[in-house]
C-alpha cells in the first residue's frame, strides 16, 4: 500500500477534490450567511425563490451525492459526517426552531446514507456483470468449438477464434455489426441466434430451416439443426449448431449464443456407410442363393428373393415373424436348438435344416451362417445365414446310397455263392484228387520209378498247397466265423491270419461290453478293417499293427493304426478316389451305409490310424 503522504498528495492533486471542496465551502456560506456575510440567506436568495430547506439538500446533498459518485462509499459516507458537521451548529444554536432543524439535517444525512449506499451497489452490479462478460469473452474465445453471441438488438458482441478460423472471417470485421449472416448465407437472413433472441415460434423456424431442426433435450428454450453450408470453407460444410437464449437474473432474454460443430467428415462417413448399406442389401437381395438374417429375438429381418422364390413366401409376410414359422413340425425343435447355438456364438459351416415352403413341402437345406456383432465385438446383433436347396442332390444321394447298398449285397452274396462253391466243389474236388494221388503213389509204387513216385508227390503237395489256398481264399470271400460267431471272433481270425501267413504282428485290443450288432453292419465292419490291414500288409513297409474295438453307449469305435511310412491326405477324404486311394475310399462308402463316420490320419512317416465310429 502507497504511503499516506503518498495518497494524500495524490488526492490533493484530483480536481474533483476541489469541486468537492468549493461546494462544501459554497454550502457553508449558504447554511451560514449572517455569521459569513452579515445577511440572512432568505434575503440573499429570495429572488431565486429558494428557502433555506431548498438551500440545505441542493447545495449539501450536492457535494455527498458527488463523493460517492466519484470517490466510493467511503468516501461518501466521509462526506456525509462533513455535511453533518456543517448542519448541526444551526441547528442547535443558531436556528429558532432546533427539533425541526435537526430533523432536517438527519433526512439529509438519510437521504444522502441511501444515495451512496445505490451508487455502491450499482457499481458493484456493473463490475459483476463486465466481470462475467470478460469471463464469458475468456470461455467464448479459448474454446475449440466455434461459437458467437449476439445481444437483444442483434448485434455480435463475440466471435470466438475457432470461428474465425471457420468463416474466414475476423472478429474485428464482425464485432458490433448484425452482419452475422454474412458467415453462412449470400444474402442477409436470420440465423438461429437471432430467432432465438426474437422469442419466435417454431413455426417460424421452420420457414428458415424447415424440417432440419429440433427442440434441444438439454437446454430449456433452445434449438439445433444441421444444414448444409455451400459456400463454407470453399467446398461447402456440413454444419450441426445449437443456439441458446443468453437471460439476465429477472429471466428476460438479453441475448443469445450459438455454437457450431463441423460434421461434414461424419456426414460424408454415414453417407459412404449408406452407400455400402445399399450396396450390401442389393447383395442380398439379390443374390443367388437364398439369404436370410434373424435378431437375438429369433425374429426374421431379412429375407431376399432366392428366399422368396425357394420358398413361396414373400419378405412382407415373414419378415419380423418368429423363424420357427420356416421349420416343419416334425423336426421343428432340433431345427430352433441350432438356432439358439449361433446366438450362443456359435455359426455353421455346413448344417442341414429343413425348411417348410408356403404350399406345405418340406425341402432340405444345406446352410452356413456368420454372426453380426455390435462395436463392442461382444453384444450379438444378428445371424446372417445362406442357405442352398440341396434335395433333389440329397435325394440323388439316397438313390446312389440305395444302389451301392445293393450293389454291395450283390457283391457279398456272390462272395458267399463263390465261397461256398469253392468250399463245397473245388475244395472237396481237390481233397479228392490228393487223396487219389497218395492211393495211386501206394498201389503203383511197385510200378514206377522212384522218378515217377518223385513226381507225382510234387503233383500231390502242390494240390495241397492249391487246397491251402482255395480254403484261404474262401474266408476271405466269406469268413463263416463271421456269420456263426459274430464280429469280435472274425476280427481276431483275421488279426492272426495276417501274422501267420504274412509276418504282420498284429495287436488285437476289444474294450468295453462286447455285443452284436446286425448282420449287415457287422459285415461292413468287417470288410472295413479286412481292407486296412491288407493296405499295412501292402504299403505301410512295417511289420507292427494294432487294432482296436471300443463299444461305448451310443457307438462303437474301430481304430486300425500302423507305426509305417505314412502318405499325404488330400483335403477330403472325397478326394481318396482322385488321388488313386480306391480302398479307401470304398472304405468311407462302405462306412457311409451303415451310418458311420470314417476319418484318417496319415503324416509321411509318422504312419497311418484309421478311425471308424459306428452308431449302435
Amino acid at each position: 500500500m502507497p504511503p499516506l503522504s503518498s495518497r494524500v498528495s495524490k488526492v490533493m492533486a484530483n480536481h474533483r477534490f476541489w469541486l468537492v471542496v468549493a461546494l462544501f465551502a459554497l454550502g457553508v456560506v449558504l447554511h451560514y450567511p449572517q455569521q459569513i456575510l452579515g445577511t440572512e440567506s432568505s434575503s440573499l436568495l429570495s429572488s431565486l425563490g429558494l428557502t433555506r430547506h431548498a438551500v440545505e439538500r441542493v447545495f449539501l446533498l450536492l457535494p455527498v451525492t458527488y463523493v460517492g459518485l466519484v470517490f466510493g462509499l467511503k468516501a461518501g459516507l466521509a462526506s456525509l459526517g462533513v455535511a453533518l458537521a456543517i448542519m448541526l451548529p444551526r441547528a442547535i444554536w443558531v436556528s429558532s426552531s432546533p427539533p425541526d432543524a435537526i430533523f432536517e439535517s438527519v433526512g439529509i444525512i438519510i437521504i444522502g446514507g441511501v444515495v451512496n449506499l445505490w451508487f455502491h451497489f450499482h457499481r458493484r452490479d456493473i463490475a459483476r456483470r463486465k466481470s462475467a462478460e470478460a469471463m464469458l469473452t475468456k470461455i467464448i474465445d479459448g474454446s475449440s468449438i466455434p461459437a458467437f453471441v449476439v445481444n437483444k438488438q442483434h448485434v455480435v458482441t463475440h466471435w470466438n477464434t475457432a470461428l474465425e478460423s471457420l468463416s474466414a472471417i475476423k472478429k474485428g470485421e464482425i464485432i458490433g455489426t448484425d452482419e452475422q449472416w454474412r458467415a453462412f448465407y449470400p444474402e442477409k437472413r436470420p440465423v438461429m441466434a437471432d430467432l432465438i433472441v426474437d422469442g419466435v415460434k417454431p413455426a417460424k423456424i421452420a420457414e428458415h430451416y424447415g424440417g432440419k431442426y429440433k427442440k434441444s433435450g438439454l437446454i430449456k428454450g433452445a434449438y439445433e439443426a444441421e444444414d448444409w453450408f455451400p459456400a463454407l470453407g470453399g467446398e461447402g460444410r456440413w454444419l450441426h449448431f445449437t443456439a441458446s437464449p443468453i437471460q439476465n437474473d429477472l429471466g428476460q432474454v438479453i441475448g443469445a449464443i450459438e455454437t457450431l460443430e463441423d460434421v461434414t467428415e461424419r456426414k460424408q462417413a454415414e453417407e459412404e456407410l449408406r452407400r455400402a448399406r445399399d450396396y450390401l442389401g442389393s447383395l442380398l437381395q439379390y443374390a443367388n442363393a437364398p439369404i436370410i438374417v434373424w435378431d437375438r429375438d429369433q425374429r426374421i429381418t431379412i429375407f431376399n428373393t432366392a428366399f422368396e422364390q425357394l420358398t413361396g413366401y414373400i419378405a412382407e409376410e415373414v419378415v419380423g415373424q418368429p423363424l420357427s414359422m420356416l421349420f416343419p413340425e416334425a423336426s421343428r425343435d432340433e431345427s430352433l436348438t441350432k438356432i439358439r447355438q449361433t446366438l450362443g456364438g456359435e455359426y455353421w459351416e455346413s448344417v442341414e435344416i429343413p425348411i417348410l415352403l408356403k404350399d406345405g413341402e418340406s425341402r432340405i437345406a444345406l446352410w452356413n451362417s456368420a454372426n453380426i456383432y455390435d462395436k463392442d465385438g461382444k453384444t450379438l446383433l444378428a445371424t446372417i445365414a445362406q442357405g442352398q436347396d440341396i434335395t433333389e442332390r440329397k435325394s440323388a444321394e439316397e438313390n446312389l446310397r440305395y444302389y451301392l447298398q445293393e450293389i454291395t449285397k450283390a457283391q457279398e452274396e456272390e462272395r458267399r455263392r463263390i465261397a461256398r462253391e469253392l468250399h463245397d466243389d473245388t475244395a472237396q474236388d481237390l481233397v479228392v484228387l490228393s487223396r487219389e494221388l497218395d492211393s495211386f503213389v501206394v498201389s503203383a509204387i511197385n510200378h514206377l520209378s522212384v522218378e515217377d513216385i518223385s513226381y507225382v508227390e510234387r503233383l500231390r503237395q502242390q494240390t495241397e498247397h492249391i487246397l491251402d489256398g482255395v480254403h484261404r481264399f474262401s474266408q476271405d470271400l466269406r469268413p463263416s466265423v463271421l456269420d456263426d460267431l459274430g464280429l469280435v471272433p472274425a476280427l481276431e481270425w483275421l488279426t492272426s491270419d495276417l501274422t501267420e501267413h504274412f509276418g504282420i504282428a498284429v495287436e488285437m485290443k476289444v474294450v468295453g461290453s462286447v455285443r452284436r450288432f446286425p448282420p449287415e453292419m457287422e459285415l461292413v465292419v468287417f470288410r472295413i478293417a479286412q481292407e486296412a490291414l491288407r493296405n499295412v500288409w501292402k504299403h505301410s513297409g512295417t511289420s507292427k499293427a494294432r487294432v482296436t474295438l471300443k463299444f461305448g453307449d451310443d457307438k462303437a469305435v474301430l481304430t486300425v493304426e500302423d507305426e509305417g511310412k505314412g502318405f499325404e491326405l488330400p483335403a477330403r477324404i472325397g478326394d481318396l478316389t482322385v488321388a488313386g486311394k480306391l480302398g479307401l475310399a470304398g472304405m468311407q462308402e462302405r462306412a457311409q451305409l451303415i451310418g458311420g463316420k470314417l476319418s484318417l490320419r496319415s503324416e509321411p512317416g509318422k504312419g497311418t490310424t484309421l478311425t471308424l465310429e459306428i452308431p449302435v
